[in-house]
């Protein structure tokens, strides 16, 4: 918190969608908002819907140190093609592993919702990539 009692509200990857709809609903509480690899609505991508309702199903089978496994593996490519520093690793588990199961899982439910859809991929088509 700044002097002012102002927030500068930071957000990552998933966490984005939970910072812009906090200040979307709190502007007056913010000094500012950063982004970094901000996420978007994916309801209009069927793949990625699949995904994401399934990510959401199995934190909540599994617990949310599952959670944490999946985004080590997902965010980082693996050793084989370049070495990543264990530290690094670790802090992404610590993060996702703090979150809340529920919160997460709806999160991820949130991200593919119908009613979340991004009016700038109106009538836009998936994209298609063959991977071999």
């Amino acid at each position: 918190m700044g002097s002012q009692g102002l927030l500068l509200l930071i957000g990552h990857s998933l966490g984005t969608a939970v910072a812009m709809h906090y200040a979307a609903q709190h502007p007056t509480k913010l000094a500012g908002l950063v982004l970094l690899g901000a996420a978007r609505s994916a309801a209009h991508i069927p793949a990625i819907k699949a995904r994401m309702l399934e990510m959401a199903a199995n934190t909540r089978s599994n617990g949310i140190a599952w959670a944490a496994d999946l985004a080590c593996k997902s965010n980082f490519p693996s050793d084989v093609k370049r070495p990543v520093e264990a530290e690094a690793r670790k802090d992404v588990f610590d993060a996702v592993s703090g979150s809340d199961v529920e919160g997460y899982a709806r999160t991820c439910e949130m991200m593919v919702d119908e009613s979340h859809k991004d009016p700038a991929c109106a009538g836009s088509r998936p994209l298609r990539a063959d991977i071999n």
